[in-house]
């Protein structure tokens, strides 16, 4: 019958305690006194053993928690990275989901372009036509022209010219001999209208007895000219 081997001492590196039937071994062959000896020895031989076996289990125990330690933290930087990845694929899905979107647009606009056929030109703009000119005006008999409204301008019916570029008095009227005559009976007492600007008379000196230009003074000297003129 075996009986169950216990350590005479405690190995240094595990806590002493006395261990259960069921890790006892059983050694002692034939009766008590013939063996004593033999397991004194086998105690001696095996305790040191023993105490080694016993921290190399330990080192084991301890080696097999701190891989665990260190797996479960691998686990979770593994799933944090893999969190981050699902987050940029999402990302990159929706950036590309977008560009299609944009491809698709601009593929049926272009369709519709090419369906409608090449653009119309744009109008091309046509000078507007110019307002009808306005009407002669015809001569008040019952005014002099002096007071005709508006009255004739002496260089132009007088000289048949004038060099005033926005000229106030009427170009237009259709002039008899009479009229231009009283036309140069009148211009007598008109003053130069450069003089009565303070301007220089552009026809030279000017005439101060009459103050007109020299050339109106000509023409108020000459007859009347034939035919009468009125604006072209």
């Amino acid at each position: 019958m075996f009986t169950a081997y216990t350590p005479r001492h405690a190995c240094p590196d595990s806590p002493a305690s006395s261990r259960s039937s069921e890790d006892r071994f059983d050694f002692h062959f034939g009766s008590p006194s013939s063996s004593s000896t033999s397991l004194d020895d086998f105690d001696a031989h095996y305790d040191d053993e023993w105490c080694h076996l016993r921290r190399r289990q330990d080192a084991l125990v301890h080696r097999l928690l701190d891989r665990e330690k260190q797996h479960g933290k691998e686990v979770e930087a593994w799933s944090v990275r893999c969190q981050t990845l699902e987050m940029e694929v999402k990302r990159l899905a929706a950036l590309v989901l977008g560009v299609e979107r944009e491809r698709d647009e601009a593929r049926a606009q272009l369709a519709r372009s090419a369906a409608q056929g090449p653009l119309a030109p744009a109008p091309v703009s046509r000078p507007t036509q110019p307002s009808a000119a306005k009407p002669i005006p015809v001569i008040d008999e019952s005014k002099p022209m002096s007071r005709q409204n508006p009255p004739p301008c002496n260089s132009f019916y007088l000289l048949g010219h004038c060099n005033v570029p926005r000229c106030r008095y009427e170009h237009r009227y259709e002039l008899n001999a009479e009229q231009i005559e009283e036309m140069r009976r009148g211009a007598k007492h008109h003053i130069c209208n450069a003089i009565k600007n303070g301007l220089a008379c552009p026809e030279g000196e000017a005439n101060t007895a009459s103050f007109l230009s020299h050339a109106l003074r000509s023409a108020v000297a000459s007859p009347p000219l034939s035919p009468p003129l009125y604006h072209p």
